[in-house]
């Protein structure tokens, strides 16, 4: 719940600080900033992401994470498909795609067609009743 947030924070502002170059582990710690109410620290994030990606290919991935923690479904849906279409490695782990701060897409056409597309049709929510 949203009790273990703080330590959640920590664990990844850690994880950041170890392998600063890894997009992903930015992705997540906007994400988090994001669901925990405070849009400003991941916009901020965003835009360091958004400043690298001009420079080095950090994929869209990270995008994904950072969008869907602000909110912005719509751009975080354009970067996971993204995501799908350069076949990035994040993704190829379900555990990724099952994550509970996948739940605001979850059931969203869009969400479905990308499980689709990864193999992962199966562990769409509510695909058991079909």
């Amino acid at each position: 719940g949203k009790g273990d947030y703080p330590q959640a924070i920590r664990e990844i502002e850690t994880a950041v600080s170890i392998e600063p170059k890894l997009a992903v582990r930015q992705g997540q710690l906007a994400f988090v900033y994001g669901a925990t109410g405070d849009k400003a620290r991941a916009r901020a994030v965003l835009k360091k992401l958004t400043e690298r990606a001009r420079t080095e290919n950090i994929g869209s991935f990270p995008f994904a994470l950072a969008h869907l923690g602000i909110g912005d479904m719509d751009a975080a849906m354009t970067a996971l498909e993204r995501a799908v279409d350069q076949h990035e490695i994040g993704l190829t782990s379900f555990s990724v795609m099952n994550d509970k701060m996948w739940d605001s897409v979850q059931g969203t056409p869009r969400f479905a067609r990308v499980l689709e597309r990864l193999n992962l049709a199966r562990y769409a929510k509510g695909a058991a009743q079909r």
